[in-house]
């Protein structure tokens, strides 16, 4: 199998051959072994960090918290919660000494959240991850067998790098890559010719832009019976939208969790198909007892370890069945975009604007106001500069290309955001106000 030989191959050059076990054999564990494994590795990123990261050496010492009597992963929450603020204000003190002699990753997220991050992460780590994602994938009913059609966020207007690891990707996986917002009346003839010669498809992507594919499908009297699975991810699934694609494709829609910074954090399987189970593998999950916010500790990165990471979403976790399971999870939500035919436009739009620019923001927000007015909000890295009038011109290719015809984007430095009921920040959102008097 294409899939598992390279795997194997990453995992021998990078020195991570025991991660591919640990992986597939811990769901056969007893839990006197899981718990074992879970505090021995708490125990290792605890006493790395304190030893090599300056942050955690000063926050320790300041709290005046003993790294050595930390062999329980219950006494997690004696250690204060990482934000994205600290990660900011303390980029270099949140990595080793001695980071030029490990081999890591370098990753900058599109910002769900609205504020991307900067985050490190060792290749072994990044091992843990890979195989987790995709021993999760398998819990929710995927084969290896099937052909995986991805649906995110395609060019955007925004000529793309060849880029090897996803190329290897594709080929280890027998992957096809569908643009999430390039999905219309024309080209969804031909992307039904490129599927419809498959023998199982399983379908990966944005529950809008699946959503989208199916309504295409449907318009031009076209269907696929080779479909066997669908998975969302990237923003929440609409109950209209998973009874439409299900209803179309007739098979399982289910959903997984996950972040930029970490990687997958939570799957929807057949026994638990409201709630997530987390790939305890590699990393650790809690959620704040007043406020339900989610803290990620990730148990392996030694290049810029996340311990207790609020990354601002909401869920409780509880056990079931001897495993952790995050129940009544919710994201950041947005307000779609809204083309003047009607047609919506996923918020994930936002994101991959300031992947594909790389324009480099602190925080960001777009605002419709009417029609194809729209607002970019935004705030720099460097809080003293502006957008330059390239980037301008980049963003504004990029909303043009998705929204199918001329927007009126308006730029505005601010640090005033509109935030939600629940007090979070929306990478989108509407406003009926006639905020310009346009």
């Amino acid at each position: 199998m294409k899939l598992k030989w390279i795997a194997n191959i990453k995992a021998i050059v990078d020195g991570t051959t025991n991660v591919h076990e640990i992986v597939n054999t811990i769901d056969n564990w007893t839990q006197q072994k899981i718990n074992a494994y879970l505090n021995e590795s708490f125990y290792d990123i605890i006493n790395y960090s304190y030893k090599n990261i300056p942050y955690y050496h000063k926050l320790f010492i300041d709290n005046g918290l003993n790294p050595k009597e930390f062999n329980d992963q219950k006494l997690i929450t004696k250690i204060p919660i990482l934000t994205k603020e600290i990660i900011r204000t303390n980029y270099t003190e949140l990595r080793p000494k001695n980071l030029s002699t490990l081999k890591y990753q370098t990753r900058r997220s599109g910002g769900t959240t609205g504020e991307p991050i900067e985050s490190l992460i060792s290749n072994e780590a990044a091992a843990f991850e890979t195989f987790a994602y995709f021993k999760g994938l398998i819990w929710m009913g995927w084969k290896p067998s099937m052909t995986l059609v991805k649906l995110f966020g395609g060019s955007l207007g925004v000529k793309n790098k060849f880029n090897l690891r996803k190329t290897v990707y594709n080929y280890a996986t027998n992957s096809i890559n569908i643009p999430a917002f390039e999905i219309d009346s024309n080209t969804v003839k031909q992307y039904y010719k490129l599927l419809k010669a498959k023998k199982q498809i399983c379908i990966i992507g944005y529950a809008s832009a699946i959503n989208s594919l199916v309504y295409y499908l449907k318009k031009n009297n076209l269907h696929l019976n080779n479909v066997k699975l669908v998975i969302t991810t990237s923003e929440a699934l609409i109950e209209d939208w998973k009874v439409n694609i299900n209803t179309y494709f007739q098979c399982e829609v289910r959903s997984y969790y996950g972040c930029g910074e970490v990687g997958s954090l939570g799957y929807q399987i057949a026994k638990q198909n409201t709630s997530y189970q987390i790939p305890q593998e590699h990393v650790i999950l809690e959620s704040q007892s007043n406020t339900n916010e989610l803290l990620i500790t990730q148990l392996h990165n030694k290049s810029q370890p996340l311990i207790r990471y609020s990354n601002g979403d909401i869920g409780i976790i509880e056990t079931v069945n001897n495993r952790p399971i995050i129940k009544n999870l919710i994201g950041r939500k947005a307000d779609f975009f809204t083309r003047s035919d009607g047609t919506k436009v996923s918020p994930i739009l936002g994101t991959f604007s300031i992947q594909k620019s790389n324009i480099q923001v602190k925080k960001y927000q777009y605002i419709q106001y009417k029609d194809l007015i729209i607002e970019f909000r935004y705030i720099m890295e460097d809080e003293d500069k502006n957008i330059t009038k390239k980037e301008e011109e980049v963003i504004s290719k990029i909303i043009d290309n998705v929204m199918s015809e001329k927007t009126k984007l308006i730029f505005v430095k601010s640090n005033l955001f509109e935030i939600s009921s629940s007090k979070k920040h929306r990478i989108t959102t509407t406003m009926d106000r006639n905020y310009y008097n346009i």
